[in-house]
């Protein structure tokens, strides 16, 4: 009777332990890592690394991309919208376009981006449009990108796919949660 009562007990307090120790890792809120061998493949991305942070603010969702270079920000670029609301519209003060600042193509300045979300899995798959007019060597135009925030199964892993209007092909950026 009384090994039975310690192994309860012990079940009990490995299972809240690993309630406790899991935060937020059932859900995409948290800081990211970014982990280049499991993402696309793009040279210049090695002179400017993403960290991605996710928070929930009351009802929006805000995300972060914040670029890395010599282990200091070297540009942050950040978002906030309702799921499943209006879209929300940001004001673009820089011309760096950070997702593609080594092509030569740069934000129009003093232009709004527009932002807007759905989830597909609450607090687990988060898709995200934004549409921004971008300048290029032939003048404006206007730039749609898809995203797809997605939670790995055990909430340590975070894939974030990126399809753009102007690529044939999509992105694949993975990131590890920062605990």
């Amino acid at each position: 009777m009384k090994k039975q009562l310690i192994f309860l007990f012990l079940i009990g307090a490995v299972g809240l332990l690993l309630g406790s120790c899991s935060g937020s890792s059932g859900t995409i809120y948290g800081r990211w890592a970014y982990v280049p061998g499991k993402s696309t493949d793009l040279v210049t991305w090695r002179y400017r690394v993403p960290e991605v942070v996710i928070q929930k603010e009351n009802n929006s969702v805000a995300i972060v991309w914040n670029w890395i270079r010599r282990k200091k920000v070297a540009f942050k670029d950040s978002l906030a919208f309702v799921p499943d609301g209006a879209p929300s519209k940001i004001s673009v003060t820089s011309p760096i376009w950070p997702e593609n600042w080594y092509m030569g193509v740069l934000s129009k300045t003093n232009a709004t981006k527009e932002i807007s979300g759905k989830w597909k899995h609450p607090n687990k798959e988060l898709l995200v449009t934004k549409k921004q007019t971008v300048e290029i060597s032939q003048g404006e135009t206007e730039i749609t990108t898809n995203y797809s925030y997605s939670l790995g199964a055990k909430g340590q892993m975070l894939t974030v796919t990126e399809k753009r209007s102007s690529r044939p092909t999509s992105v694949r950026y993975v990131f590890k949660r920062i605990e």
